[in-house]
Parts: structure tokens; C-alpha cells; sequence
């Protein structure tokens, strides 16, 4: 119960109200209760596998644990074990349950392990009247009836803060894609601080000078420009783009360095 009431406070399911800006609950959860965003193959996969908790599993079984050491007493000295057993039982199979919901958790899914988990416990009512009688089987009936909402809320309550959990992984998936596809764009375009100051340094003194360089390196300069900034907004880009961009930098390296930029090219060449 503890935990159910833990998880209440981290959940999500609300959705701002256009009128006052308060969070109401959506009215689907009321008739066909569960997450309503439907994870693909591709989009599981890519969020990756992401372990069940098993903390839950020993903090479940310590509560249910004590609860039965606590009341084994009051239970009929006859039937204390056969209870007992079928308190652990469906403790269990609530947590492969919930199990299940983590590995997939589908709004069908959710509402057909509900169904089930009624049909049991209605079947659990005759079997307990058949052997106890109508009376006795009311008191005993109703820690089976308890077990069974917290766990068909719990498996409620985990689907959405999953649900909610794998949708964050995937927004931080995209957001690690957006600024690798960024990096690569920047590192594809080449342009550098200092590479583009140089050069307009470089082109300020030579109008200055009136040096003939001026308007060659400054074409040069243009035609570097135009082929490299539409690299920001495409994924790939032509060997001719490729072949402008290396052609017009060599170019303004030319132009700047003269000499001492040839230097290294022959030295390779002899």
C-alpha cells in the first residue's frame, strides 16, 4: 500500500484544463483505463532494455510478509495455511503482472490482466463460500478483495509512470541525435573562427594597400562562403560541393601564406 501511495505522487496522468490551467484527469481512464501512447517494435528497441526493478519485488513480498505474521493468529488454525499460500500466490502473480506491464505496458494489456485478476477473485468468493460458508468466507474474502484492487491499481499506475518513463528516454534519444547532427554539420562546414577573421583581416589590408590579391581572395572567400553555410540545413551534400569547398580554400591559403603554404605540399611531393 505504501508504495502505491508513493507513486500517486509521481504520477503524470493529469492534462491542463484550456479554462483554468488546472490539471484534470482525462475522461478515458475513467472507461478504458491505461497509457494511450502505443510504443512500436522500433521505438522500444531503441529505448533499450531497462531491467525490473527487483527492489520492488523483495519491498512487496516484506510487506505481505509481515501482514501475514501479523493476523496469522485470528485465521482458523485449519485453514491458516492454505490462506496463507494463496495470499503469497497472488502476491506473486501480482508481480509478474507487473512485470509484464513493465516489458510492455499497453492500455489492452492492462485491462485484460484487470479482467482476469476480477475473475479470480469471483471465483475465489465461491471457493471460499463452498468451504467456510457465507459468513466466514465474507471475513476472509475481503483481504483477497484488498490485495486485488492495490494490485490492479498498482499495475494501473505502473504502466503510466512507465509509459511516461520510456517517452522521457526517447526525447533524451532525440535530443543526443539533434546535437550529434549538429556537431557533424559544423564539423562538415569547416568554418572556423579563426580561419574566417584571418581572411577578412587579411582582405581589409589589401584594400587598404590596394593589393591586387584583394579581389580574387575575396571571390574565393564568396564562392567558400556559399558552399559551406548550406551544409547547416542538409544531412549530405555532393563531391562537386566538395571539390568547390577544398578548391576555394586552397585558394585564400594561397593568397595569405604564398609560399609557405606550398612549402609542406612539396616537400610530400619530393
Amino acid at each position: 500500500m505504501d508504495l502505491v501511495l508513493c507513486s500517486v505522487t509521481r504520477l503524470r496522468v493529469m492534462h491542463p484544463s484550456s479554462d483554468t490551467g488546472k490539471a484534470i484527469l482525462h475522461w478515458s481512464q475513467w472507461l478504458w483505463p491505461g497509457p494511450r501512447r502505443v510504443f512500436s517494435a522500433q521505438e522500444m528497441a531503441r529505448a533499450g532494455a531497462q531491467p525490473w526493478p527487483k527492489a520492488i519485488n523483495h519491498y512487496v513480498l516484506a510487506n505481505v510478509i509481515t501482514l501475514l505474521a501479523i493476523n496469522y493468529a485470528e485465521i482458523p488454525s485449519g485453514l491458516a495455511p492454505g490462506l496463507a499460500a494463496g495470499a503469497l500466490l497472488l502476491t506473486l502473480l501480482s508481480l509478474w503482472v507487473a512485470q509484464q506491464l513493465w516489458a510492455q505496458p499497453t492500455r489492452l494489456r492492462l485491462n485484460l490482466y484487470t479482467l482476469a485478476a476480477g475473475l479470480g477473485l469471483v471465483g475465489c468468493a465461491l471457493g471460499l463460500r463452498w468451504l467456510l460458508g457465507r459468513e466466514a468466507a465474507q471475513v476472509h474474502l475481503l483481504s483477497y478483495a484488498a490485495i486485488v484492487l492495490v494490485s490492479c491499481s498498482a499495475w494501473w499506475m505502473l504502466s503510466l509512470m512507465r509509459v511516461q518513463q520510456i517517452e522521457a528516454r526517447l526525447r533524451e534519444l532525440d535530443d543526443q541525435a539533434q546535437q550529434a547532427r549538429l556537431a557533424r554539420r559544423l564539423a562538415t562546414a569547416q568554418i572556423q573562427p579563426h580561419f574566417l577573421f584571418n581572411t577578412l583581416a587579411s582582405l581589409q589590408h589589401w584594400v587598404d594597400t590596394r593589393d591586387p590579391r584583394a579581389g580574387s581572395t575575396l571571390r574565393a572567400f564568396t564562392q567558400y562562403l556559399r558552399a559551406t553555410l548550406p551544409m547547416f540545413e542538409r544531412e549530405s551534400h555532393s563531391l562537386a560541393q566538395e571539390l568547390q569547398i577544398v578548391r576555394s580554400y586552397l585558394e585564400i591559403m594561397q593568397a595569405r601564406l604564398g609560399g609557405a603554404w606550398c612549402g609542406p605540399c612539396r616537400r610530400r611531393q619530393r
